[in-house]
């Protein structure tokens, strides 16, 4: 097991009481060797709730996301890690937990995702260049959402949605009934649909034994329940999914002795790009984007966008000749972490149906895309 603190990083108090359980036990009997068995040891007092988000990166989490040299102590224990994090709000700690799939781990607290630390957590993801979160699909999110009919009947208590046509957020929230079911969450993904909107999130209730949140980048939160069938239904089925995108993005970058590969392609909803007008969406969002170079290389009747990520050094070729699918070409430098960081952005902004290797096409010509403005 390594330890590492400092003195500063321990003046502090942990909040939280599930922390505090973990962080003790840790220290006298070594890192928990899996998430469940953590929980199994410490369980959840009343009022508790674990939050979780699985992310892909290859190498050590915890150094990528805090630092080598932050000063927070932390304790791990082969692929599993704890750091505990320094804050005025109280000290709370992160969790690294290996998954069955090399490359993906889960991360966990009890700190509520809404809590201004947690948002810490989030702004480390974000910043640190070679951990990837995964964006699922419409189909993934609802086949993990579906799993939850192993365990018994699950009901919905909150939606949240993304409505794709005018930007804007839908939110639906649905009371206790005595005498009927509430919506499943086939029920919801068929009303956000109707109302032209993809789901982000969902709050579900399954009989008496379990109360979670599900969110559509790869997280969820614990509220109360059965743990052990959380973890294997849900948990297990991000690291999956995680596992199966991370396979997609690798080792896809162009080489001087082979053809140009097929392109990465996200596929939509509906017909985002209708007229040569629609595609000017598309470039903001890249120009917008922090440490990202957009070059204009075609504009109308087609958009041809080169995409450098000054992060990493890593280039793509962003193209769009459909009105339901963006084509993404890696460059000789293309990095998984940054075309992950690509899809995700323009996945997740345009309520991305499928990503996937597009299939081999009826090449289009010049003529059929000035025809077709």
């Amino acid at each position: 097991m390594d330890n590492r603190s400092s003195g500063a990083a321990l003046r502090g108090h942990i909040s939280s009481s599930f922390d505090r359980r973990l962080w003790a036990a840790a220290n006298k009997n070594g890192v928990p060797a899996s998430l469940v068995h953590a929980h199994e040891v410490l369980g959840l007092e009343r009022g508790e709730q674990l939050a979780f988000e699985t992310v892909m990166c290859d190498g050590n989490l915890v150094d990528m996301l805090f630092g080598q040299d932050s000063g927070f102590a932390a304790l791990t224990n082969g692929a599993s890690s704890l750091v505990r994090i320094s804050d005025d709000d109280g000290d709370f700690v992160v969790a690294s937990w290996a998954t069955a799939h090399p490359g993906v781990f889960h991360i966990s607290g009890s700190v509520p995702t809404s809590d201004r630390r947690w948002a810490r957590v989030n702004r480390s993801i974000s910043r640190a260049p070679d951990v990837m979160r995964c964006f699922l699909n419409e189909d993934k999110f609802r086949r993990l959402a579906r799993k939850l009919d192993s365990i018994g009947r699950p009901e919905v208590v909150r939606m949240a949605a993304w409505r794709q046509s005018d930007a804007s957020s839908l939110n639906r929230g649905w009371p206790v009934k005595a005498d009927s079911f509430r919506y499943t969450p086939d029920d919801v993904f068929d009303l956000a649909n109707l109302e032209g909107a993809s789901v982000r999130s969902l709050t579900v209730s399954v009989e008496s034994d379990l109360l979670c949140h599900l969110r559509r980048t790869s997280g969820a939160t614990f509220y109360s329940g059965q743990f052990r069938p959380f973890a294997a239904n849900i948990l297990d089925a991000f690291a999956a999914y995680a596992a199966e995108r991370l396979d997609l993005l690798s080792n896809r970058q162009r080489a001087v002795d082979r053809p140009l590969g097929l392109p990465l392609t996200i596929n939509l909803a509906e017909d985002v790009f209708s007229t040569a007008g629609d595609t000017e969406r598309l470039r903001r969002l890249m120009e917008d984007t922090q440490l990202t170079s957009v070059a204009v290389l075609h504009e109308n009747p087609y958009l041809h966008l080169m995409i450098a990520d000054h992060a990493d050094g890593s280039t793509f070729d962003v193209v769009v000749t459909s009105p339901v699918a963006i084509d993404i070409y890696p460059s000789f430098r293309s990095s998984a972490s940054s075309l992950a960081r690509l899809v995700q952005r323009i996945g997740e902004h345009f309520s991305a149906e499928t990503i996937e290797e597009s299939l081999p096409r009826q090449r289009v010509s010049l003529e059929d895309l000035v025809g077709a403005g």
